[in-house]
């Protein structure tokens, strides 16, 4: 069942350079999903034509094209724990409102938690990415289902905005934005904003997010399949 997924990995490690020389041992235990996520940027850059350049430990990634160079470094919001903790499709049970609540204030600050880190680490400093753009690659695998409902969320916590909607007295669709302050779960808050937080200017350059949505086992199975990879 899993042969293709396999071999489509192992085709991209190939050429994988391990600048930590701990990817092995992170993949095959707690580090699955971030190890996962981080491969598929490798095939990802590597099928859009950058020429990548990971002989630095940090950021992740160094990429070159038409002569445009950029950094890019990766990270993902994880389930909480230690150990190996395989992500699900199904996500939990929740009502309306429940979804409603999570999408606005628990995921943001699962997502914002990586990237306030990353941030932290103030990579534009480092000498061989000075003046250079920094992108911060991120996929969410905290809960079950993540991978398919915090793409929109993400957004309204990078820009500190959430879409609001209603029909006038025509019945016209009005959309307007509402800003966010923060989000709030217990024990726990967070400004939103991200793009325009006090440490992110301190660097004209940093930071850009992608976020590429899904990365689970079951898309690497269904893209090794499409590329004929072995099945047994």
């Amino acid at each position: 069942m899993h042969a293709p997924v396999r071999a489509m990995m192992q085709a991209v490690f190939a050429d994988f350079h391990d600048a930590d020389e701990n990817f092995v041992e992170q993949f095959q235990t707690g580090g699955f999903d971030a190890r996962t996520f981080e491969l598929y940027l490798q095939a990802l850059f590597t099928e859009q034509g950058w020429t990548i350049d990971r002989s630095h430990s940090r950021p992740d990634f160094f990429l070159r094209k038409d002569g445009v160079d950029i950094f890019v470094e990766a990270t993902t919001a994880n389930q909480a724990g230690d150990g190996i903790k395989p992500y699900k499709i199904a996500p939990p049970e929740r009502t309306t409102m429940d979804i409603r609540a999570n999408l606005a204030n628990e995921v943001p600050i699962r997502l914002g938690s990586p990237l306030y880190s990353k941030l932290k680490k103030k990579y534009w400093e480092l000498p061989h990415v000075a003046g250079h753009p920094l992108i911060l690659g991120i996929e969410s695998f905290h809960e079950p289902g993540s991978l398919l409902n915090s793409s929109s969320t993400l957004a309204s916590y990078l820009f500190g905005l959430r879409q609001r909607w209603y029909h006038d007295h025509d019945d016209n669709l009005i959309i307007e934005p509402d800003q966010i302050a923060v989000h709030r779960i217990p024990g726990k808050e967070i400004p939103s904003g991200f793009f325009f937080s006090q440490m992110r200017n301190t660097s004209p350059r940093c930071c850009s997010a992608i976020a590429v949505r899904p990365r689970s086992l079951i898309a690497w199975g269904r893209r090794g399949h499409f590329a004929a990879m072995p099945s047994g």
